[in-house]
């Protein structure tokens, strides 16, 4: 893909530790940029169906397809932030032809609870 392609700019997010309580019975992720935090990449809406079921109801997910140059740090741990108000999650990585210049990526989008 052309570098002209890569019209996203997200911030690179890597999983900093276990998990620690949050004072209301609960616990946060606790999150760091990664080194270099900013990746440029395109996001895709990924095609097929979105939804899935879960405990007997009918969930919608915002699957998406991100692309960009081979980062070894990005894998399923990886979260991306795009545009300060949302968050991806990354649930797949592939490596088209195995060749280590390009990642496309599985991502669902998280929704704040």
């Amino acid at each position: 893909m052309a570098i002209g392609s890569y019209r996203h700019v997200v911030r690179v997010q890597l999983p900093a530790g276990s998990p620690v309580p949050n004072g209301d019975g609960g616990f946060s992720d606790p999150w760091i940029d990664a080194k270099p935090a900013i990746w440029h990449c395109s996001i895709d809406e990924a095609a097929g169906p979105q939804e899935r079921p879960v405990a007997g109801s009918t969930i919608a997910t915002a699957a998406r397809v991100v692309r960009g140059r081979y980062r070894a740090d990005i894998t399923v741990r990886a979260r991306l932030l795009v545009g300060g108000s949302r968050v991806l999650s990354v649930v797949g990585v592939g490596t088209p032809q195995d060749r280590g210049i390009d990642l496309e990526l599985a991502c669902v989008e998280v929704q704040p609870s």
